[in-house]
């Protein structure tokens, strides 16, 4: 065998298993849940245009309609790469800005919700501190309204400060730690 042959066989029978190789690569892409984090759209892009100006290259100047099929299918495959990874970041984007548009809506009902609950406190308050003022009785269900609210309030806090951990834990690992809680005690 001459080494002009061997060489054939060679690139042949790596260029069948490079065209397998790429299978494993797509079908990650396809099942990752993270938008393809791993896959550089400059690289991809880079192996793409390479094997594109290969399959020109051969066709154009060489004549060698293998080379430039087997290479235009390496960009195809890359191409398929480059595609898969652009569908999961978009997902993945859209997916993030649910949860984002979701957490700004509980953030604001919840803060609705303290407000009125802080809100009928103080009416509560005064409505009692109006009538001892005037002579009335003192009402004996007033202390327990109060402590009723008061633990309300303190809960609403504590759920506020702890629900993003709850999720983060719940989420596999806590990847950056929340932002610190502050109790509001008023």
């Amino acid at each position: 065998m001459t080494l002009s042959s061997f060489t054939l066989v060679m690139f042949a029978a790596f260029s069948s298993i490079r065209i397998v190789s790429y299978v494993p690569q797509i079908k990650k892409v396809a099942s990752d849940m993270n938008g393809a984090s791993a896959i550089s759209y400059s690289t991809w892009g880079l192996w793409t245009a390479a094997n594109v100006a290969t399959a020109a290259y051969a066709l154009v100047n060489l004549g060698d309609t293998y080379l430039a099929t087997v290479s235009a299918l390496y960009a195809g495959c890359c191409l398929t790469v480059i595609g898969l990874t652009a569908v999961k970041r978009r997902n993945l984007y859209r997916r993030d800005q649910d949860e984002r548009r979701q957490a700004a809506e509980l953030e604001e009902a919840s803060l609705r919700e303290r407000s009125a609950l802080v809100a009928s406190l103080r009416s509560r308050a005064q409505a009692q501190a109006a009538a001892l003022l005037s002579g009335g009785a003192r009402d004996p269900q007033f202390e327990r309204e109060v402590a009723a609210h008061a633990r309300r309030i303190a809960y609403h806090d504590f759920m506020r400060c702890l629900r993003p951990r709850l999720k983060a834990l719940g989420n596999g690992a806590i990847q950056a730690a929340p932002k610190p809680c502050r109790l509001r005690l008023r």
